[in-house]
């Protein structure tokens, strides 16, 4: 679905790195729990390195593909690692991603005989009743393109990586205290002076520990000395994810990098809730940084920059900094009397619900027909079930759409014929009639021809509804 919001069709893309942030073996230590290790895919299925490769085999994807643990770090180090891997040419495009899960309990327990967790269960980052983060679960998938390329294909932007860096805090004084000199040098590796002039938000890791918070804010205000000292108070916000979701710990970092895209996108910075009393031990006047107490627009220079920081507790730390992009050119393009725009899925189930995301958005969003023509025509799969419109504006096909009966969600003929738009022979309309019905019979379509003429978009719109099926291992037959 990271490829679909993207605007892209799997099917056609080959040369795409996957790297992919995990931590916990929870599933394996309850399969030898309940007696289920010797299955054959236990071993399999349970290996880290499945994570990433997995979705490569099955994508058919021949760039990199590397799952990465380095704790509460993981997400952020992929992103790195996904950059890295661009820059060096190894991959056209990089699905970086982590995903954690509260499968075990086992896993908790243990963490609160460590005195890690909240017993109040509340995330009070930077607050003077912080006594520790709460466990939480999510997953999360970005697509990252050099940024040239993402021009010249169209894309649309979320954000733009202006520098990622990750180092390791070498010894310290025990295996959770953080070592405040490490995460200077990496603030320090990953900001130029000018970015540092311009960056007006962090995302801070910001478990909500007595300890860790101010050893993070020490570290901010080392670095800042260094990189700008001429910055004005109260002038880089400061936020954290963890006191709204909790702290997702090896996908810790693709929340916080999903909430400062949310953030450039609707340029606004919700507060931290659970805050009432500062930690005494944090001194926010010796530097430019203020806490974000109150929802607030992101009132800054253009483009915004943000930093997003997350540290592992074995020592290994990453930093990215992120930037809103730039608004897409207008494009000057011949107008057409109609567009074919199309939805396919495996089954009725998903199609339906695709059909009602589509028709949400089309009611809150004043995209363009012909882009959004281009996006669903271009950058989907065909699958067998099948539906189509031939519309002449952006509202006709939110009206269509809203009168179709789910009768015509029929499974298509199985045609497996491919089929190429002739612009020479017919008037367009005759030549949107032709490509429905082939469409319609299950027959793989060149668009290309269709869309020759200009410079297209890819929208960001409603992706995949997969099915809903266990895979729970007591549920297996």
């Amino acid at each position: 679905n990271a490829l679909t919001d993207a605007g892209y069709a799997p099917a056609l893309l080959s040369n795409v790195g996957v790297f992919a942030g995990v931590q916990f073996n929870d599933y394996q230590t309850l399969l030898q729990t309940w007696g289920q290790s010797s299955h054959p895919y236990a071993a399999t299925g349970n290996a880290h390195a499945m994570l990433a490769n997995r979705v490569s085999y099955l994508l058919n994807f021949n760039g990199p593909s590397q799952t990465i643990d380095t704790a509460c770090s993981s997400a952020l180090v992929a992103v790195n690692r996904g950059v890295m891997s661009l820059q060096r040419n190894e991959c056209d495009v990089a699905l970086v991603g982590a995903v954690s899960l509260l499968i075990d309990p086992a896993i908790s327990d243990a963490a609160q005989s460590m005195g890690v967790l909240s017993s109040d269960y509340r995330c009070a980052t930077f607050d003077d009743s912080a006594n520790g983060y709460v466990r939480a679960e999510g997953v999360g998938c970005v697509v990252i393109k050099r940024l040239a390329d993402a021009q010249r294909d169209g894309d649309s932007i979320y954000g733009v990586i202006e520098a990622s860096a990750e180092n390791h805090g070498g010894r310290a004084n025990s295996l959770t205290a953080p070592n405040p000199q490490a995460q200077s040098a990496l603030l320090q590796k990953a900001y130029t002076p000018e970015l540092a002039q311009r960056v007006s938000y962090i995302e801070t890791h910001g478990t909500g520990t007595k300890l860790g918070d101010p050893i993070e804010i020490d570290a901010l205000h080392q670095a800042f000395r260094a990189l700008a000292p001429n910055r004005r108070e109260e002038s880089i916000a400061l936020g954290a994810v963890k006191s709204n979701i909790g702290h997702l710990e090896p996908a810790a970092g693709i929340a916080s990098l999903l909430k400062v895209l949310l953030c450039l996108q609707h340029r606004r910075l919700p507060a931290n809730i659970h805050f009432h009393r500062l930690n005494p031990m944090i001194r926010l006047s010796e530097g430019p940084f203020r806490l974000l107490t109150e929802n607030c627009a992101w009132e800054a220079a253009v483009p915004r920059v943000a930093g997003i920081s997350s540290f592992g507790f074995g020592g290994s730390n990453a930093h990215v900094i992120v930037s809103e992009g730039l608004p897409a050119p207008v494009v000057k393009r011949s107008e057409k009397p109609c567009w074919l725009v199309t939805l396919s899925a495996k089954t009725p189930y998903s199609l339906a619900g695709m059909t009602a995301q589509l028709l949400d958005r089309l009611q809150t969003s004043d995209h363009g027909l012909a882009d959004i023509a281009f996006t669903l025509n271009t950058g989907r799969e065909g699958f067998p079930y099948r539906l189509s419109w031939i519309a002449h504006s952006t509202a006709d096909l939110a009206e269509q759409i809203r009168g179709t009966d789910a009768a015509r969600q029929q499974k298509c003929a199985g045609k497996t014929s491919h089929w190429t738009p002739d612009l020479s022979q017919n008037d367009w309309t005759t030549v949107m009639r032709e490509a429905q019905t082939q469409y319609q019979q299950g027959a793989l379509i060149d668009w290309t021809p269709l869309f020759a003429d200009g410079d297209y978009r890819r929208l960001y719109l409603p992706g995949y509804v997969f099915d809903t099926k266990p895979y729970w291992f007591e549920q297996a037959g």
